[in-house]
């Protein structure tokens, strides 16, 4: 009798660099090639690695930084992203909430579904996902006071091991996210990608932002995210 094995329903393997999360340990692997440099990759040849089957596919989307090439814009725009800091993009209009986006398709799918798109349902609060990855997660982080990922370096815990992973990182010396206009490093792409929006961007992020006003009241035509940084610094 053949025996079929139900792939699970969250990712179980994380890339130890980026955090980023895999089904099979093998697509760890291949993706860790993404994080070698060029001198890395030869070294790797060297050794008797074999380069994965990802790299031998034709990569017509070049990035215009560095010598990487990607077989779709989406592997680009990441990698950029990730990178180089920010990837400039023309953006659509939504008609329906006026937003200007880059994906339009992913807009629509994820911002503007109906309830009839949204196939999964929780069965304690009923409320529905558009898939089931997001309905475990939500289980997890939702219904469950179990914290059984804890890290033990500092003792934090999470809900979800996904998080402990991107906790680990900031552990990590390794900081090889590069702000292209100040170079500062960081340990994970999207620490880098909140420092450019709010100190470079002049953003400032929501929580920040109520946390400023309670502790010091309204000042219009301050950037306090800014402020922050140069007080930082001149201690």
């Amino acid at each position: 009798m053949q025996t079929f094995h139900r792939k699970p329903t969250t990712p179980q393997f994380f890339c130890p660099i980026c955090a980023r999360p895999f089904f099979r340990p093998d697509r760890v692997k291949d993706h860790g090639w993404s994080h070698y440099s060029e001198q890395e990759k030869g070294e790797a040849l060297a050794r008797g690695e074999k380069l994965p089957k990802c790299y031998t596919y034709k990569r017509k989307f070049q990035c215009n930084k560095c010598s990487f090439s990607f077989a779709t814009s989406l592997g680009l725009e990441k990698h950029f992203s990730d990178r180089h800091g920010e990837f400039k993009r023309e953006k659509e209009l939504c008609g329906l909430c006026g937003a200007t986006v880059v994906n339009i398709k992913e807009h629509m799918k994820f911002k503007h579904a109906t309830e009839e798109d949204k196939k999964f349902e929780c069965g304690i609060c009923k409320k529905k996902f558009l898939s089931n990855y997001k309905l475990v997660t939500h289980r997890e982080v939702a219904h469950s006071d179990k914290m059984p990922f804890q890290c033990e370096i500092c003792g934090r815990a999470f809900k979800v091991e996904r998080y402990l992973k991107q906790h680990l990182l900031r552990h990590n010396e390794v900081k090889r996210f590069e702000c292209v206009i100040c170079g500062v490093r960081f340990s994970l792409g999207f620490l880098l990608k909140r420092h450019v929006e709010s100190v470079h961007e002049g953003k400032i992020r929501k929580d920040k932002m109520k946390k400023n006003e309670y502790q010091r009241g309204k000042v219009e035509g301050v950037n306090f995210s800014k402020l922050t940084i140069i007080v930082i610094k001149l201690h």
